[in-house]
């Protein structure tokens, strides 16, 4: 919590640091990882805001495990959530370098699309894409093609500012504002100058007001000493909510097992596919498409379709509040 507080506070560090090193040292570190494979716990609470000083909620929301594995643009992720007295959500994305791909296993659905454009085609990576929240375009969606796009990063970097800097013990830590993808909405995120500008740290404002807030607690240091990789093992998001009947707190904790990261290791093409024998319904986004596959008795028999589908996905991309909220503008709109 104290790192918390320093990182936003206006304690200045002499030394000033330009956009453009900042730019170019986080870039060419996001770049290192060319495949990764890892597995986290998620644990997501809730409870009512009844000062500025709340602790964590008390209240469990939902909890589960993910694993990810990634190579080049091509990833897969593993997602089981379950909430409380209901049955556990069991999802799989994957993108194997043609189409992405996303099924349900209640539903025995799959959704196919050109492009990224599906909800939460990420979800199971987040320990890996929280703490690149600034580069989020109006698209709304996290791939690795994202942190790999120099264009992307000149883009989100031509338009921030910084704000200040400071010393929180060994790190010496550079708070940068950027625009956020809706009008009124701001990223203020802490790089580390000696993790290479690892993105330690994001604060989440709409308005003027602050309503999140993501934190790397601890982290490890992988890779060899001439091309280091930080990956952050516990991850803290707050999001907070705001209605006329009071102020909720969502805390969502990412815990990452370091013995199961797995970086620029070779890992199986065929990996990156969902298996079809586990698919009853295929719903194709871009062709507004619905075909059922094989036997049509069991779950898949109620055929959610393209609305149905699209709507559950919806339901599982609002467990993920920090990505609601960065994304709310995007969906609200579609079809």
């Amino acid at each position: 919590m104290s790192l918390i507080l320093t990182i936003f506070s206006n304690h200045l560090w002499a030394q000033d640091v330009s956009l453009d090193l900042i730019q170019a040292k986080a870039l060419v570190a996001a770049n290192r990882v060319e495949s990764i494979a890892f597995h986290s716990s998620i644990e997501m609470r809730e409870g009512p805001i009844a000062s500025v000083a709340t602790p964590r909620p008390q209240k469990q929301l939902s909890f589960g495990q993910a694993e990810y594995k990634q190579s080049g643009d091509k990833f897969w992720s593993h997602l089981v959530l379950t909430r409380e007295g209901q049955p556990p959500m069991e999802i799989d994305t994957a993108f194997d370098g043609r189409r992405y791909q996303s099924h349900d296993a209640r539903s025995g659905g799959l959704m196919l699309s050109d492009g990224p454009a599906l909800p939460n085609a990420t979800l199971a990576g987040d320990a890996l894409y929280y703490p690149y929240l600034f580069l989020m375009t109006e698209e709304g969606s996290f791939t690795p093609k994202l942190l790999k796009d120099a264009s992307g990063w000149r883009r989100a970097f031509a338009k921030a500012t910084v704000l200040s800097s400071s010393k929180q013990g060994a790190l010496r830590l550079h708070n940068v504002e950027f625009p956020g993808p809706k009008a009124g909405q701001t990223f203020v995120v802490t790089f580390a100058e000696e993790l290479d500008f690892f993105p330690y740290a994001t604060q989440l404002n709409e308005r003027g007001r602050n309503v999140g807030s993501v934190s790397v607690v601890e982290h490890v240091v992988l890779g060899d000493a001439a091309e280091p990789i930080t990956f952050p093992t516990q991850l803290e998001v707050v999001f907070k909510t705001f209605a006329k009947d009071g102020a909720t707190i969502n805390h969502t904790s990412i815990r990452t097992d370091p013995k199961t990261i797995r970086v620029n290791q070779p890992l199986e093409s065929a990996s990156f596919a969902i298996p079809k024998d586990r698919v009853r319904v295929i719903n194709d986004v871009d062709r507004m498409t619905s075909e059922r596959v094989g036997d049509s008795s069991g779950p898949g028999e109620r055929g959610l379709g393209s609305r149905g589908l699209l709507g559950l996905w919806l339901g599982v991309a609002l467990l993920i509040v920090v990505v609601a909220w960065a994304r709310r503008s995007v969906w609200k709109n579609r079809p």
